[in-house]
């Protein structure tokens, strides 16, 4: 809902319709703090990627779901700048899809849960990714309180 409620303040703010609006790329960012102990960033898992949940009401079972973005070709798929210190992945369908709905229109779809991913390469070539329920992660990332918080760099254009 906050990120929903920032985009549509900055839909206001501009003046701009919603339904005129077209993105090329949307990232959205999580920077952290570098540990003290520059081996702790093993702590840190190799992706990162917003996702989201699903109830299945007939047995109260949740599932996790990439969102559609990650199977996108030459998107940034969450990946860790050890250097800089963040996750930056492209979210740009989802995005899209946010800034032409309103609020009453979206779902869980749109909310989203950060989540380590992994990736597999089958003999054809083709490189599938789902969510790391395996390895343990204890990382720390940066909140919206924070002096450097999570960002969402968009690039776009106005249609007439």
């Amino acid at each position: 809902d906050a990120l929903k409620d920032q985009i549509d303040a900055w839909i206001k703010a501009k003046g701009y319709d919603r339904t005129k609006i077209l993105l090329s790329r949307a990232t959205i960012t999580f920077p952290f703090s570098a540990p003290e102990n520059i081996d702790k960033l093993t702590h840190y898992p190799a992706y990162l990627f917003p996702c989201y949940r699903k109830k299945e009401t007939d047995y109260n079972i949740t599932y996790y779901y990439n969102c559609d973005d990650i199977n996108s070709n030459g998107n940034a798929k969450g990946v860790l700048d050890r250097t800089f210190n963040y996750y930056s992945g492209d979210i740009t369908s989802t995005i899209q899809k946010m800034i032409t709905k309103e609020r009453s229109e979206l779902d869980n779809t749109y909310n989203f849960w950060l989540m380590p991913i992994s990736s597999s390469t089958n003999s054809y070539g083709t490189t599938s990714y789902s969510i790391n329920i395996f390895d343990y992660n204890g990382g720390q990332l940066n909140g919206p309180a924070s002096s450097n918080p999570p960002t969402l760099q968009l690039f776009y254009t106005i249609m007439k």
